[in-house]
């Protein structure tokens, strides 16, 4: 994956999933783009949807099934965060040669929007082995 500019790996990040690895990316004004890999995930979407649902304000959530050249399962989730802050969650999971696979991104809705060509470049170039 091509990380663009101003993005490095969160190396402070750990996934509390076991038998799962995770890599997380920030860049300075705390976008976040995450990749969490190999653990059962059947229950995993529909809890995070529902947590982060109770963690928002007015939150709105969308479904889909690509991101990427990937197909799955995926929501989108707005709200305000922090009275206030619009903000936006992205979780999407698929399967390849048998392991699981989640997507996370993250940001106000703000730094979403100023940042959409970093998130588009990091979903073109993403890819599992």
């Amino acid at each position: 994956m091509s990380l663009p500019q101003g993005w490095i790996q969160n190396k402070s990040v750990r996934t509390l999933i076991p038998n799962s690895t995770n890599a997380s990316f920030l860049n300075q004004e705390f976008c976040q783009f995450e990749v969490v890999i190999g653990f059962e995930a059947d229950s995993f979407l529909k809890s995070r949807k529902e947590e982060w649902q109770m963690l928002f304000a007015d939150a709105k959530s969308t479904e889909f099934k690509k991101w990427a050249d990937y197909e799955g399962e995926g929501f989108e989730i707005e709200g305000k965060v922090e009275g206030d802050l619009p903000y936006r969650k992205r979780l999407f999971r698929f399967y390849k040669q048998g392991r699981v696979c989640v997507i996370v991104e993250s940001a106000s809705l703000e730094n979403f929007n100023k940042y959409a060509a970093d998130f588009k470049v990091m979903r073109q170039t993403f890819k599992l082995k």
